[in-house]
């Protein structure tokens, strides 16, 4: 590969991680008030969103890899690209990390609101007369 297509890449990757971090950011903005409702549709377009920026990343890494693993020469360009991107790469997991743990905890609260609605609807149930019976008034 040529010394302009390498830089060329390597700059790609490096937006792509920078939107990986923005779609993550979102996600994590969104789940952090645990308050605020979010839309299961906007949730399931910014996953399907991070995994295409992410299997365009793992494409690119499988190109540069025979770069980076050769310990060939490149031009200091690149060499500092690629040291910011393994930065942005950390920052990524790092911000992935915080919306998983989110995602878990809403999901254990919306879990937990079900499982006492599910109380409730029963308790209510056993108040109910039963069918054919008439209620009886006591003085």
């Amino acid at each position: 590969m040529d010394p302009l297509e390498l830089l060329r890449l390597s700059r790609r990757e490096q937006m792509l991680y920078r939107q990986l971090i923005d779609v993550y950011r979102g996600l994590r903005t969104a789940l952090a008030d645990a308050q605020a409702p979010v839309g299961v549709a906007w949730i399931a377009a910014e996953q399907a969103r991070a995994e295409t920026v992410s299997g365009e990343i793992r494409l690119l890494g499988a190109v540069l890899a025979s770069h980076r693993l050769t310990g060939a020469s490149v031009s200091p360009e690149v060499r500092d690209l690629w040291r910011e991107t393994a930065s942005l790469a950390t920052e990524a997991v790092d911000v992935n990390a915080d919306v998983t743990t989110l995602a878990r905890a809403r999901r254990a609260e919306v879990a937990t609101r079900l499982t006492a609605l599910g109380n409730g609807r029963r308790a209510l149930a056993a108040y109910r007369p039963r069918a054919g019976s008439r209620p009886a008034l006591t003085a």
